[in-house]
């Protein structure tokens, strides 16, 4: 499998801004419609779910600035039950904090001062939350044999469906935005193509989600 991490950094060194902005924008819209599941089943977290949704949204619309959101994000999470303790939630508030992590990593990635590793930061939340939904489909069984080679292995192969598709995502999106008009500003049947695109893949990931409850 290609370095996707890598390619996302390599990505952030030459790319404009806008086209920065909409690959952090799919990634966090892939996780949106299990953050939104997930906080619908917690007393008291309309304001949280509008947040998120108006932050996802304003990635999507270029001509609105992004200067305080990556401040915006960090100091809502402060107050968030989720970010209460080091180690975060387990059960399924687990998907929640996860996903505010991918709006998280997204926003920095859209400051001033971001670096390459910051894009490569990013990519790997998005990667991270994929890899919580395998693990959700197929979770760890003790009596299982063992395949110590790839547990020794310092980067072992992830092979999730979920992991593997967003993996090709980002593939996608890099390439998309990566193009010969990618000195330009996204026109409107850009933007709306990756979001369609990328809600369609968050709400597959729903599906596998509810299936687990």
């Amino acid at each position: 499998m290609a370095d996707i991490q890598a390619e996302a950094a390599t990505f952030a060194t030459t790319a404009p801004s806008a086209a920065l902005r909409l690959f952090a924008a799919a990634g966090v819209e892939r996780t949106a419609a299990c953050y939104f599941r997930v906080i619908s089943t917690q007393p008291g977290r309309v304001a949280d779910r509008d947040f998120y949704l108006s932050r996802l949204d304003r990635l999507w619309q270029l001509d609105q600035p992004c200067d305080d959101l990556e401040r915006e994000v960090r100091d809502w999470t402060t107050r968030l039950p989720e970010f209460a303790t080091d180690s975060g939630p387990g059960g399924i508030l687990r998907f929640a904090f996860e996903a505010v992590l991918c709006l998280q990593t997204a926003s920095v990635l859209l400051t001033p001062t971001a670096t390459p590793d910051d894009a490569r930061h990013a990519s790997n939340s998005f990667l991270g939350f994929a890899d919580i939904i395998d693990n959700a489909e197929n979770p760890f069984d003790p009596t299982a044999p063992v395949d110590l080679a790839a547990l020794l292995q310092s980067q072992p192969e992830h092979t999730g469906r979920h992991y593997l598709a967003e993996a090709d995502e980002q593939i996608h999106d890099l390439a998309e935005l990566s193009g010969p008009r990618a000195d330009t500003t996204p026109d409107t049947h850009l933007i709306g193509r990756l979001r369609r695109r990328a809600q369609e893949h968050g709400h597959h990931r729903l599906e596998a989600l509810k299936a687990t409850q």
